[in-house]
């Protein structure tokens, strides 16, 4: 488990170190203003990476599964006052439970949806139940556990128990008729044409960040950093450790102590993290800016705050309405989440990618 922590440590550590600052609201981020990025980095080659290509082919067994995805969501439920309660049932109850005459606190509850196959009660509680009817009141007894509770361990109990009724699902077939109330389209052809666009359209997307993502990890491979500069460095690794800082400050615990109980390492480890965390943050924005001087890329302010809009507008906010749930502007959570850098990144990639060769 241990190991495990250090992953996830690193994991989100790397989560953080992206996070910039030094730009003002809706600015443009003050960063990498050197005459020669090459005093700090040796950049690897950017243009003929061949890369795997990523399968865009969408099948009709991923076109169904999708459909049938969808169609779960508009499954109907039925309330049936008979039947049987058994183990794969999903039954509604009330009921209360009693030791010697006394109800306990705790156990007694209204309207109770039990899924038979998945739940948290006891199993004695939902043994009891298998076979009885709907519609009827019962008695079960049993002993509570051992290991329950100190007040309640061991005590017998009894529940009386009203099973109101089964709770079953109703899925809908599957054609015209179902496709033309539930959907826009009036035939299941069209309706999975439809979707096989959406899927395929997906599966580029995926392809495109596949590649890149290939791409970049060959370009940061052969490009080496012959020293950091400390203005980004400092910044990255500072906010890294502040980041922790206030999260223990939050849980009331000493520094050290959240870093073992919430990560499993000590104050060094973590310290040493921080700074690898630091370093490959700067890394990947020395190769963005290096690439992006070299094909003349640019993000002007202008570009920037347009693609702040877009982001907004498709989470389905306005700039008021996403500082009236976010408390604060969307300038501001960009520069806290690093989004032009993201969008820098975006620009330079697509660029890479035109140059390279899918194998």
């Amino acid at each position: 488990m241990r190991g495990k922590s250090k992953w996830l440590t690193v994991v989100m550590i790397f989560a953080m170190s992206v996070l910039v600052t030094g730009c003002s609201s809706s600015d443009i981020p003050d960063k990498y203003n050197y005459d020669d990025l090459s005093e700090y980095l040796t950049l690897g080659q950017y243009k003929k990476i061949q890369y795997e290509p990523y399968d865009t082919n969408v099948t009709q067994a991923e076109v169904m599964e999708y459909i049938y995805s969808e169609m779960n969501q508009n499954v109907a439920e039925k309330r049936v006052k008979e039947g049987t309660i058994e183990s794969d049932s999903i039954v509604v109850i009330d009921y209360e439970g009693r030791i010697d005459g006394k109800l306990v606190d705790g156990a007694v509850a209204s309207d109770v949806t039990v899924d038979m196959s998945n739940n948290n009660y006891l199993p004695e509680f939902t043994a009891g139940m298998l076979g009885k009817n709907v519609g009827e009141k019962f008695t079960i007894s049993f002993s509570f556990p051992e290991d329950y509770t100190p007040e309640l361990a061991g005590k017998p109990v009894v529940f009386t128990i009203n099973a109101k009724y089964l709770v079953t699902k109703e899925t809908p077939e599957y054609n015209d008729k179902y496709v033309k109330e539930n959907t826009n389209y009036n035939s299941t052809d069209a309706y999975e044409k439809a979707v096989k666009k959406i899927l395929a359209d997906t599966k580029k997307e995926k392809a495109s960040e596949y590649a890149k993502m290939q791409i970049y990890d060959i370009i940061d491979k052969d490009s080496t950093v012959k020293k950091y500069p400390e203005k980004e460095y400092d910044e990255k690794y500072n906010l890294i450790v502040d980041s922790y800082k206030k999260l223990a400050e939050d849980s009331d615990k000493e520094f050290n102590a959240y870093l073992q109980s919430e990560m499993g390492v000590t104050e060094t480890e973590f310290y040493k993290q921080a700074e690898e965390m630091a370093k490959a943050s700067v890394k990947q924005e020395l190769i963005i800016y290096s690439i992006a001087r070299k094909e003349d890329i640019t993000v002007d302010k202008k570009e920037y705050n347009e693609y702040l809009d877009n982001l907004i507008e498709e989470a389905g906010y306005t700039r008021k309405s996403f500082k009236k749930e976010s408390g604060m502007s969307i300038d501001e959570y960009a520069e806290n989440n690093n989004f032009y850098m993201s969008l820098m990144y975006s620009k330079v990639m697509d660029k890479v990618l035109e140059y390279s060769i899918a194998k």
